[in-house]
């Protein structure tokens, strides 16, 4: 485990912070970029209760907004409307940060 730490950390996923002196102590936290991923996992997660193979039953897993208990979803949004954008909608093109082959 000490190792997937220790590479999750590598990776700018974790940071390490000691939070106790005697016996010295530490614990693992999200970065930025750590955060991020996690939306990916939410994704992940939310398509997988959709799609689910045993048709239903309780989620293994629940992500819910700390302060008011609520479920969380993703969905996609228009930057500049603020709407939610049916999935049929959503064209995908190169971006100037593509490289030529």
């Amino acid at each position: 485990m000490s190792d997937r730490l220790k590479a999750l950390e590598q990776a700018g996923l974790l940071e390490r912070r000691r939070y106790q002196l005697r016996p010295e102590r530490h614990e693992y936290v999200p970065t930025e970029k750590g955060r991020d991923i996690g939306l990916l996992m939410l994704a992940m997660v939310q398509i997988g209760d959709k799609w689910r193979a045993d048709g239903g039953g309780e989620r293994p897993l629940r992500f819910f907004h700390s302060q008011t208990g609520h479920d969380l979803s993703l969905s996609p949004v228009d930057a500049g409307t603020g709407e939610l954008v049916d999935a049929c909608n959503i064209l995908a093109e190169p971006g100037a940060g593509r490289t030529s082959r």
